[in-house]
């Protein structure tokens, strides 16, 4: 076990349950594990990964406690809200477990482009955003997404040695962007009618 990582429950052979909690998951836009024999997951349904002691990124069924972090290892644009059961392990960024049930889910495609504008805009500031980018993180705007694209990528290539952050810095940007999408995603599935209780 590596010193960001601790046992926040009892080992696997000790098989006493923790009390369960909520965390985020997300899914491929198939709803299907990305791991064989890649499951659909259904709302309700509580998944057990018993055959191998916990390891994070090797064995158990992940998730994070803030939205973001589960964000960064998504296989698709399927939130999940779960109820985490059983045996934990909990690492800096993320989890894993013995028990894992679907609450809710939902598509955040929308979601998540909106909320990815909407980040950069945060940042808009610190650099000379063309025109054509300002535009599409603005609105919206599809038709203006492609040539955004190339300009950001143009500008970003030019200033990204001149870019530097302390960590404080990137720790209240990264703090803002989990409030932000968290609020997000908490309201697509508040919209959700298909939910398990």
């Amino acid at each position: 076990m590596s010193t960001n990582t601790k046992r926040i429950a009892h080992t696997m052979t000790d098989r006493q349950p923790h009390p369960p909690f909520e965390a985020w998951h997300w899914l491929r836009a198939d709803r299907r594990l990305n791991y064989p024999p890649h499951t659909l997951v259904e709302i309700g349904q509580t998944l057990t990964a018993t055959d191998a002691p916990l390891a994070l990124c090797e064995y158990g069924l992940h998730w994070s406690l803030r939205p973001l972090d589960a964000l960064m290892c998504a296989p698709g644009p399927i939130v999940c809200r779960v109820r985490v059961s059983g045996d934990v392990v909990l690492g800096d960024s993320m989890g894993c477990s013995t028990e894992r049930t679907v609450i809710v889910m939902a598509d955040a495609t929308e979601t998540l482009r909106a909320f990815a504008r909407w980040s950069a805009l945060q940042v808009i500031h610190l650099w000379y955003a063309p025109d054509v980018v300002r535009q599409y993180l603005e609105t919206g705007d599809e038709s203006l997404r492609d040539a955004a694209w190339d300009a950001a990528w143009a500008a970003t290539r030019a200033a990204a040695c001149a870019a530097a952050y302390d960590n404080g810095v990137l720790h209240a940007i990264r703090a803002a962007q989990n409030h932000e999408l968290e609020r997000r995603l908490l309201k697509i599935l508040e919209g959700s009618h298909v939910r398990y209780v």
